[in-house]
């Protein structure tokens, strides 16, 4: 499964959640498998940092993707296909220790224009 797949373009929540527990569990794979020799760099120790990174970014999105119950300019939910000034004009950001994720929302503060003056 790639993120192409679930993640990609077109998303809903029956593929962000699929995609989600593939990632959860390749990180689980991740943090029972070691690197020969030293922690200075080498290749192996390389590969596995920058695999860990992107399996953290995927879960980042796809966490992200499903607490966006919308579709807004790149992100597309074909179960939410409008955007949803009321509930959604925020911005949704993630916040991990190393450990555990945790997802909160800030209201976007307009500085230019405000989406009434925009139109649709």
């Amino acid at each position: 499964m790639s993120n192409w797949e679930r993640v990609g373009i077109i998303r809903d929540e029956q593929g962000l959640r699929e995609g989600l527990q593939t990632i959860r569990e390749l990180k689980e794979k991740m943090d029972r498998v070691g690197t020969p020799g030293s922690t200075t760099y080498h290749l192996s120790w390389n590969d596995w940092l920058n695999m860990r990174n992107m399996l953290d970014v995927s879960e980042m999105i796809c966490r992200s993707a499903l607490e966006r119950k919308e579709s807004r300019g790149a992100h597309y939910r074909s179960d939410f296909p409008k955007k949803n000034d009321k509930e959604y004009l925020k911005n949704i950001l993630i916040q991990s220790d190393g450990k555990e994720m945790k997802i909160y929302d800030r209201p976007v503060i307009f500085t230019r224009l405000k989406p009434e003056e925009i139109g649709s």
